[in-house]
């Protein structure tokens, strides 16, 4: 249809507009639910997958209490190292599926909202001022106790904790300890956990930018109201950050505190001679597959910065025109180019890194197969009064299994020889305990840096300033009245995402350090 220039017009064009946004809003409930239930499955596929791992792990251990002689527990520890290793995949798994469920919950939730939405509308913005009358109390008060102990002096006290003896003695002293696992892997296990940052980071900016799109779009075209929205949005931000500083400083300073006093500590959890010496055998070889395995997590790195670049171009050519062919897009198209390439880049590592393993896993499957038909061979035998020992298609079958054995045993020594699988090695003959020391000195380092480099004075300032601006648009906007469901449906998948990985930072981190993957 031409561009409306009546009344009529318009009105028929938004009615059609309308129209077809039921029908979208209809099939987006549709696909959630589709994906939500998908999402759900998978997750307890691998729940239940876990749960078999951990069954046979604690099997195995039950058969190590029983072995006569060391020997004769080499191939239970060999295959309980493994289980370590499957575990630890399943772990990570399972932390992707959660935040898949969680992801695919909002965007139903948001859906079930939009298929009734016709137009999101504000409070008054007398209501607003009033909401930020009764609360100006409660920031007073919470301005005080930055001038009174322990905040006052709390910024320093980080600092100290970091750099200044004596206050500093748990800091040195707790990082002399992580150098319970060698320094080439610690160098790795950084990597993993900067990549991990760098992937919440991402969700952050992603965020972020999604919302200065709300912010421009209200700011542009929403009217006085529209304004005034956008200036709520950033006193709020700026209101959290000044409220978590006050309400949760100290506690992070005791946490970071508490961690360092555990890791310093030299009796909690030492490696044992034999720890020590399995992490030397396998440093050599582990120093020199580590490299490969940053490749892939670079990859990965590159193909997750081109998913945000092509959501963000997308988000971009919408807000521009709401109508528009995406797929026409310029810089659409460049996104999708380079995901493209990303992605392939992507799928060779994962395949040169996880090769061995597959040929394993395949091979192992041929031997659960045979041994099948070898049991019901026997079975077949002893139904027709046949001793097995000398029945053709058991000797057939037994044959067929020694064969398989063969090629299982091959594969696993290839596996195991592999850069993924001396990796895993060497990270799984470092101990969960020595594993936490250098997760909880990391996060102790993180928290009193965060608490070092932070001034409230700077906090105080932005939430007054944002305050004062707020408090003029208030008073001279009633209320705003501004359609925003291109964004808000957005936001809503992304803010699901960024809550869920803030709220699983930790699990997330450790999976990271840990190498599940």
């Amino acid at each position: 249809m031409a561009t409306p220039t009546t009344l009529l017009e318009f009105a028929t064009a938004e009615e059609s507009a309308l129209k077809k946004e039921k029908v979208k809003a209809q099939k987006s409930v549709k696909d959630a639910q589709e994906e939500q239930a998908a999402a759900r499955a998978t997750h307890n596929s691998v729940v239940a997958e876990l749960t078999v791992l951990e069954n046979q792990a604690a099997n195995i251990r039950k058969e190590l209490a029983s072995v006569p002689t060391p020997a004769d527990g080499d191939a239970l520890l060999d295959q309980l190292e493994q289980k370590i290793i499957d575990m630890r995949a399943k772990q990570a798994a399972i932390l992707a599926a959660e935040e898949i469920v969680e992801v695919s919950k909002a965007k139903l939730d948001r859906a079930n909202v939009e298929i009734n939405l016709v137009a999101a509308r504000l409070g008054e913005a007398e209501a607003v001022l009033a909401e930020a009358k009764q609360q100006s109390k409660q920031r007073e008060d919470l301005k005080k106790k930055l001038t009174q102990p322990p905040l006052a002096t709390l910024k320093d006290d980080a600092d100290a904790a970091l750099n200044t003896p004596p206050h500093n003695k748990p800091f040195t002293d707790a990082k002399a300890r992580i150098k319970d696992i060698p320094a080439d892997l610690i160098t790795r296990a950084q990597e993993r956990l900067k990549s991990a940052v760098d992937q919440l980071a991402l969700t952050q900016t992603t965020a972020a930018e999604a919302q200065e799109l709300v912010n421009a779009e209200l700011n542009t075209n929403g009217g006085l109201a529209g304004k005034t929205e956008k200036l709520r949005v950033e006193f709020l931000r700026a209101e959290e950050a000044f409220r978590n500083y006050v309400l949760k400083s100290k506690e992070m300073f005791d946490q970071a505190r508490a961690m360092l006093a555990l890791v310093a500590n030299p009796d909690h959890d030492p490696l044992t001679a034999a720890q020590v010496e399995r992490i030397k055998e396998l440093e050599a070889d582990g120093i020199l597959a580590a490299p490969k395995e940053k490749e892939r997590d670079d990859a990965r790195a590159e193909e997750k910065a081109k998913e945000a670049a092509l959501a963000k171009a997308k988000l971009k050519a919408q807000v521009k025109d709401i109508d528009a062919d995406l797929d026409a897009d310029p810089d659409v198209q460049a996104a999708m180019t380079a995901l493209n390439t990303a992605r392939a880049a992507r799928a060779a590592e994962d395949q040169t890194w996880n090769e061995k393993e597959a040929e394993r896993d395949a091979a192992q499957a041929v031997v659960n197969t045979t041994k099948a038909a070898l049991d019901k061979a026997i079975l077949k035998a002893k139904a027709d009064k046949i001793d097995p020992d000398t029945d053709a298609a058991v000797q057939a079958a037994r044959a067929a299994l020694a064969d398989a054995e063969k090629d299982f045993n091959q594969a696993d020594d290839d596996y195991k020889a592999s850069d993924k699988g001396i990796l895993h090695s060497w990270e799984a003959a470092v101990p969960n305990t020595a594993w936490r020391r250098f997760a909880d000195f990391t996060e102790a380092e993180r928290l009193l840096t965060i608490l070092k480099d932070t001034d409230p004075a700077t906090l105080v300032s932005a939430m007054e300033t944002a305050e004062m601006e707020l408090f003029k648009e208030l008073v001279a906007a009633a209320k705003s009245a501004r359609t925003l469901r291109l964004l808000n449906i957005m936001m809503a998948e992304r803010k699901a995402r960024l809550e869920y990985e803030n709220g699983a930072a930790q699990r997330l981190m450790f999976s990271a350090l840990r190498g599940d993957s």
